[in-house]
């Protein structure tokens, strides 16, 4: 399913809705060797395996590997990353992140004009 739908999900947080897993939104793009952070805990990882579930992930150490499905998974974003813009209002757009603050990404496009996002950036290619 789309991202789009995905987020009305996560909106509405209804309770029956709570635990439910869903395949990888369509437009969602995710290597192996990625760094990713598993929302639930705040884990920061990377991608071992894409599976159509979850994703499988190497949070670091001995027996630090576990399966993380996607609707609690986020690619970690920094200042100084090259980003793409894969779906929603800014869809291709790209440019080098400036500034990350909880959930709003800064950048610099190719044009050398600010923009922003707000929301969660899992749609981002990195």
């Amino acid at each position: 399913m789309p991202s789009e739908q995905v987020q009305l999900f996560r909106f509405y947080r209804h309770p029956a809705l709570n635990g439910c897993r869903y395949s990888r939104p369509q437009e969602w793009i995710f290597e192996e060797g990625e760094r990713v952070v598993q929302l639930s805990s705040g884990r920061k990882g990377l991608v071992t395996a894409i599976v159509p579930n979850y994703l499988e992930l190497d949070f670091g150490g001995e027996n630090h590997t576990g399966c993380c499905p996607w609707n609690d998974v986020q690619k970690v974003v920094e200042a100084g990353d090259f980003i793409i813009i894969t779906s929603g209002v800014h869809q291709g757009k790209s440019g080098f992140v400036v500034l990350v603050m909880d959930d709003k990404v800064n950048w610099i496009d190719k044009q050398a004009k600010s923009s922003g996002l707000d929301g969660h950036i899992p749609a981002l290619e990195v």
